[in-house]
């Protein structure tokens, strides 16, 4: 069911026990199974924390467009372990840049406390699908060694 989905294009499938009833809300007896794309994208700065916690609490993510200029796909705050986090951050200090590094317009929200970095890191996130806004509901996955930014180019639009 879930490779029909996917091959249609569909944000996933529900599943139920066989012998339940719908019943309005949340239940056990029903689980929407939906489908994780996965794609590689740029790391391009962070966000503080709203905890206070000296790591980041999201990082800025992009990828390439058809001409080659680094676009803003969003923010991930998912999906880090604290060490990982903490670690991460050290690695975001020695890259940091005071200026953006996408073209195009950065969100008010985002640029009023944003901390740029040069372009080097690539991460792996997984995804429901990708909007004109960016990708709905990414998670972190873990850093790519094996790609370099400029490889990383914009996932298609769901």
């Amino acid at each position: 069911m879930l490779e029909a989905a996917a091959a249609n294009d569909i944000e996933g499938v529900v599943g139920k026990r066989i012998d339940s009833v719908y019943r309005g809300g949340r239940s056990q007896a029903w689980r929407k199974l939906p489908l994780r794309r996965t794609t590689e994208c740029v790391v391009v700065g962070w966000l503080d924390s709203p905890t206070g916690s000296k790591a980041f609490g999201s990082l800025l993510l992009a990828a390439h467009d058809q001409d080659q200029q680094l676009i803003l796909l969003g923010v991930v705050g998912s999906g880090f372990s604290d060490r990982a986090r903490l670690s991460l951050h050290h690695e975001l200090l020695a890259l940091a840049t005071p200026n953006p590094p996408v073209t195009g317009a950065v969100p008010p929200s985002i640029a009023a406390t944003a901390h740029w970095v040069t372009p080097r890191l690539v991460g792996d996130i997984a995804y429901r699908e990708r909007t004109a806004n960016g990708l709905r509901h990414p998670s972190w996955r873990g850093l790519r060694f094996d790609r370099s930014a400029a490889e990383v180019s914009l996932p298609e639009h769901s």
